[in-house]
């Protein structure tokens, strides 16, 4: 005979069941996983530590005007395990020396340190990270990295077009709303008389 028996979740039960068990392997798993989460990896071997600076580049060199997403691994040389940190500064400089980009990032343990910047012009830059624990700087590396021209660069007049566009997409919707709230006033006042 064939019988089926009652479960032991109630029916609304099982989404919330499904989406517990489902987030917890999610972060189970990405929170063990010390591996780059982008393309290119800059590694530099000190004394006591390996420190990993990756990026998301499909080649060697991050484009001018886009996005680059970087993450930031900091290891214990012996063992090879993930060491401890409380904050990663980096700088960025663009050759001659000009500080371009200067951020100290604080550390969540379990979660590769990571940060999005946009190259303003292609050219030769260095990005340069200390590991910090407790204000006290454990090791430092710094890498050459090339921002290669992008078809599209961003033109010095571009901010001007920007805040043209936003100004005049302002007044088209202020427009819009208030032709909407009249044809809503009419329509309601023939439905009162």
């Amino acid at each position: 005979m064939f019988t089926i028996s009652r479960p032991a979740l109630s029916g609304a039960a099982y989404p919330l069941t499904i989406f517990i068990l489902s987030t917890g392997m999610f972060l189970l798993s990405t929170g063990f996983v010390f591996a780059h989460q982008t393309g290119q990896s800059l590694i530099q071997t000190g004394e006591k530590y390996i420190i990993d600076v990756g990026y998301d580049s499909i080649t060697a060199s991050p484009t001018a005007g886009e996005t680059t997403a970087f993450d930031f691994l900091f290891f214990n040389k012996e063992g090879n395990n993930p060491a401890d940190y409380t904050d990663v500064a980096v700088y960025i400089t663009k050759q001659g020396g000009a500080t371009v980009f200067y951020s100290d990032i604080l550390h969540s343990v379990g979660i590769p340190t990571g940060m999005a910047y946009v190259f303003p012009k292609s050219g030769n830059y260095k990005v340069a990270v200390y590991f910090k624990k407790d204000g006290q700087t454990l090791d430092q590396a710094s890498f050459p990295l090339v921002a290669s021209k992008a078809d599209y660069e961003q033109p010095p007049e571009s901010p001007k077009k920007y805040w043209t566009n936003f100004l005049s997409g302002g007044i088209v919707g202020m427009l819009v709303l208030g032709l909407t709230m009249a044809f809503w006033g009419l329509t309601n006042k023939k439905k009162r008389h």
